[in-house]
């Protein structure tokens, strides 16, 4: 069973008390399925999860996109800016 190895930033990375996040899950697993998971196997995101985008290899991907476990994931909560 692979493993994704997700980035975090900013408020999630201080819920989750770390900068990474490790889901073991078979392959292949979309976006919106990787999303799911870490609500469940990361319940201090779980509220996040809703407001939140996976990113694979830096670009955002759609919640169907598979992913492969060996990309550069990150989740990426509310974003703002002035």
């Amino acid at each position: 069973m692979p493993t994704y190895r997700i980035n975090l930033f900013g408020p999630q990375a201080r819920l989750a008390e770390s900068d990474t996040l490790e889901i073991r899950a078979d392959a292949p697993l979309t976006a919106a399925a990787l999303l799911q998971r870490i609500g469940t196997d990361a319940p201090a995101l779980a509220d996040s999860i809703a407001v939140s985008r996976i990113a694979s290899n830096h670009s955002y991907v759609t919640p169907d996109t598979m992913l492969d476990p060996g990309a550069e994931l990150a989740l990426i909560g509310l974003v703002s800016g002035g």
